[in-house]
């Protein structure tokens, strides 16, 4: 039949309220997701909760991402590992990943390398792909394991066929290098710009190289500065300084960053310090755009802030037109944003 998210989230609910494990689970995803139903994550959480308490993992797998990151609920990373483990021991295998990188980094769990490993393992096993990059990094590094190439070049290989970035860069590597596999030049440019094209730093940076000196591909040093740009715009230090060695006799490209920002209202006192959230608004609406020296425009974004534990008071709504539903059905986690959007 044709799509409907409201219909689904109308029998959804139904069978959640009568208990049904699944049913609650779904509906979380669509709270979460604002598919049918106006975007919540304290409803998200709501749901999650009830069917991760009758047992599924699933549920327990994203409420752990909720606790960890702070998604309609208060963060807490000893609750997160809670439900992470729960999920983990039933075979959900993202909720191994994660628990993985909590035994690595010691994070609410005693730091525990091979432990580390082993629910890498599980997870890589059942195909998650950042399992299989992490695991191959351990591989290569000899991390919680006896360090052992092939077998990091095993999953990054893996990892790499289903797309994920980090390992195509890394398997990259591996062939620029002969690390673990018979040294490739060649191969080495496919997989790094296989990365490059996704926007990972490291390959961009790694493909100029590349391009520059005519390794594995012919030398083009146009292409050789197109890559270094793009690695030089996400903050790549070591991609500036060799763009600038690149051209030595260019004018230095300086950027400008202009940005705008909608809130809530204004302080009640500008003489508040700033760890007093309660006096200062909250961010409605961030947009920014980068410029080069003659001011032309480089990149910009606009992103909507989802309004978790706050609502748009009306003044403010008829000022900048975003009202409180508004922002919960485009916005984004604010996390999300400020981690992303530079």
């Amino acid at each position: 039949m044709e799509k409907n998210f409201a219909k689904a989230v109308e029998w959804y609910t139904k069978a959640a309220e009568q208990g049904n494990a699944k049913a609650q689970y779904n509906l979380g995803l669509c709270y979460k997701n604002g598919h049918g139903v106006e975007k919540n994550f304290a409803k998200a959480v709501e749901w999650y909760t009830k069917a991760a308490e009758q047992g599924n993992a699933k549920a327990q797998c994203n409420l752990g991402v909720c606790y960890e990151n702070g998604y309609g609920v208060e963060k807490n990373f000893a609750k997160a590992v809670k439900w992470y483990t729960k999920a983990a021991e039933q075979g959900e295998a993202t909720a191994q990943c994660n628990l993985g990188y909590c035994y690595a980094e010691g994070i609410e769990v005693e730091k525990d390398l091979a432990k580390a490993v082993e629910w890498y393992g599980k997870a890589a096993e059942q195909g998650d792909v950042t399992a299989q990059c992490n695991l191959g990094y351990c591989y290569a590094e000899g991390i919680g394991v006896e360090k052992d190439l092939a077998k990091a070049v095993e999953w990054y290989t893996k990892a790499a066929e289903q797309g994920h970035a980090r390992a195509q860069c890394n398997l990259g590597y591996c062939y620029s290098e002969g690390k673990g596999i018979e040294k490739d030049l060649a191969k080495a440019v496919e997989w790094y710009t296989k990365a490059a094209e996704q926007g990972n730093a490291t390959a961009q940076y790694n493909l100029r190289v590349c391009y520059e000196h005519g390794t594995g591909v012919k030398k083009d040093l146009a292409k050789a500065e197109e890559w270094y740009t793009k690695a030089a715009k996400q903050g790549d230090e070591d991609a500036r300084k060799a763009l600038d060695r690149l051209k030595p006799n260019r004018t230095k490209c300086i950027e400008y960053l202009f940005f705008d920002t909608e809130t809530t209202g204004v302080p009640r006192d500008y003489n508040t310090p700033t760890s007093n959230s309660r006096n200062w608004p909250r961010l409605v609406q961030l947009s920014w755009i980068t410029t080069d020296k003659d001011c032309n425009s480089i990149s910009q974004n606009d992103f909507i802030i989802y309004p978790d534990g706050f609502t748009i008071p009306k003044d403010a709504a008829q000022l900048h037109g975003i009202t409180t539903s508004i922002a919960k059905k485009q916005g984004n986690p604010l996390k999300e944003v400020m981690e992303n959007s530079w």
